[in-house]
Formats: structure tokens, C-alpha cells, sequence
């Protein structure tokens, strides 16, 4: 809306746009500050939300606000992508978990860490665009760009060490080596996209430029299909993967099926051309031949 705004701007998008910032600057929180991903949700940061929340809630302080007053919710973005990078990532496979319930309580999280069980590859998509997003947002001269870049390169790092060597893509759940998992193409043109622009606009080294271009070929050979009227299909898309809700003053069926088990996430449905990964792909493309690598 932010975007069609720009372009052609109307009362309607404006009141749109004040609508969606006023939620935002409301939405309920944990005790450090970071947005709950939904009511139904309550006390929980899931990755994917940094997303859904923090570039809009970037683009629309830059546009609307004096320097000053922007900065104040850019210093807010920064904290929340710093928080659930510290809450989320799991040492041991440098990796960043799907979700994390402040509470320790829900039936999906670990008691000791109220971390949910694995690393799915959307998930964490999610969470790198959203810096990348976000960093298109905050000026050159903005103090704490800095703090994002690294975490960029952090998660980047990681991602690239998951890529699979043999087709440049990533599997649905990145922590598990299981038969049964599979090669993805939302996430896979998730981590393409933020590779190519990261290198492009100086955020990550050559290396990882390199490491885009094989998942965008990768992508490409695994997942494009031509239809007979010439058309394209992504295909091998997952078409949605979540946690519980699970018992809750806002919740009236409990779904104890998303529990956050690799069995969980393998049996959600796949299907073509899902729009979590048509828009990715999109980008990833236009990356590609901005760069002149087409």
C-alpha cells in the first residue's frame, strides 16, 4: 500500500497507511519490547513477524517524519531484530529457531528456553529480508546501521553454510537430514534475493554474490516449470507452516497438530506458485539482471 501510495496517492491509502502504523505502534508486546506475531499468539516473537512488522513500520517513519522522530523507530526496529536474534539463534547448529514463547509454556516450546524445536527455512527468509528491507529504509548516516549489517552477515554465514552444494537451494526444515525433507522454493528465493541485493548494495562480500547466483540457477533448474502455454510455474512452494495456537484466552480450538515436529512441517501441503515465493523470485530476478548476470 506504501508503495501504490507513492505512486498514485489517494485518501483512501493514506487513511490505510495511518491505519496500519497506529496498529503497529499498539501491537501488544513481550517484556523486552519485541512485537507478539499475532494476539492469538500472545507472548510469542516468531521470524517470520519481523518481517510482516518492522519494513513497513521502517519505510513509513522515513517517508512521514523529520529525522529525528523517524529515528526513534528505527532505534525501536534495530532492538526488536537484535532481541530475536538473541532469543531465537541456537549455538549449536548456528542456526535461528522457527519461533520463541516468553512464557516457556506453550506445548511446542522448550521449557528451558521457550525455543520451538527446529529451523524452518521460510522462517528464517523472513527474518533476513527483513533486515534487508529495513536497512533500504534507514539513511546512510543513521548510527545503528551497523548493527544490522553484522547480523545480516551473521544469519547470511549460516545460510550459506546450509546451502546445498549439489543444487544451490535449501530444504523446508534446514537443522534435520532426513530422507523425507525437501528442497523449497519460497525460501530458496528468500535467501537468493537477499544474497544478490546484499552484495549489491554493499552489506555482504563477493562470496555470498556468488553463492546467489547458484541458488538462482539452482532455483531455476529445480523449481521452474514451463507450462503449455508458455507460462512459468514455481513450483515445490510450502504452502504454510506455524505454531500451535494452543490454549489461550484467545483461542476457542486449539490446532495441537502444529507442534513444531519435523513431522509437523513435512506434512503441511506443497503446491505451485504460492505468492510467499512468486514475489521472492520476482526480486531474486530482477537482482540478477540489474547485476547484469542474466
Amino acid at each position: 500500500i506504501l508503495r501504490m501510495h507513492n505512486l498514485t496517492p489517494t485518501q483512501g491509502t493514506d487513511k490505510a497507511l495511518k491505519t496500519l502504523f497506529k496498529q503497529l505502534q499498539n501491537q501488544p508486546r513481550t517484556k523486552e519490547g519485541v512485537y507478539w506475531h499475532k494476539a492469538i499468539y500472545a507472548n510469542q516473537v516468531w521470524l517470520d513477524g519481523i518481517f510482516m512488522g518492522l519494513p513497513f513500520y521502517c519505510q513509513y517513519a522515513a517517508e512521514t517524519m523529520k529525522p529525528k522522530k523517524a529515528e526513534k523507530y528505527f532505534d525501536d526496529a534495530v532492538d526488536q531484530m537484535i532481541k530475536t536474534d538473541k532469543r531465537t539463534y541456537d549455538e549449536k547448529t548456528e542456526l535461528w529457531k522457527h519461533a520463541w514463547d516468553e512464557t516457556h509454556q506453550q506445548f511446542w516450546a522448550n521449557k528451558e528456553n521457550g525455543q520451538s524445536q527446529h529451523t524452518w527455512a521460510r522462517a528464517l527468509g523472513w527474518y533476513v529480508m527483513a533486515m534487508t528491507e529495513c536497512l533500504d529504509a534507514m539513511p546512510e548516516n543513521y548510527a545503528r546501521r551497523g548493527e544490522v549489517i553484522a547480523l545480516l552477515n551473521k544469519a547470511m554465514k549460516s545460510v550459506v553454510k546450509y546451502q546445498d552444494k549439489k543444487t544451490g537451494v535449501w530444504y523446508d526444515v534446514m537443522d534435520v537430514n532426513d530422507p523425507r525433507n525437501y528442497l523449497e522454493s519460497t525460501a530458496s528465493s528468500m535467501f537468493a534475493y537477499v544474497l544478490l541485493k546484499g552484495y549489491r548494495k554493499g552489506y555482504l562480500g563477493k562470496e555470498y554474490r556468488d553463492a546467489g547466483i547458484k541458488a538462482y540457477k539452482g532455483i531455476l533448474k529445480e523449481f521452474i516449470k514451463v507450462n503449455t502455454d508458455k507460462t512459468i510455474s514455481l513450483t515445490r512452494c510450502c504452502s504454510v507452516s506455524g505454531l500451535g495456537p494452543g490454549d489461550g484466552p484467545y483461542v476457542k480450538k486449539p490446532n495441537y497438530k502444529r507442534d513444531g515436529s519435523f513431522e509437523y512441517y513435512i506434512s503441511e501441503p506443497i503446491r505451485d506458485n504460492d505468492a510467499k515465493g512468486v514475489g521472492p523470485f520476482i526480486w531474486a530476478s530482477l537482482e540478477m539482471e540489474q547485476q547484469g548476470l542474466m
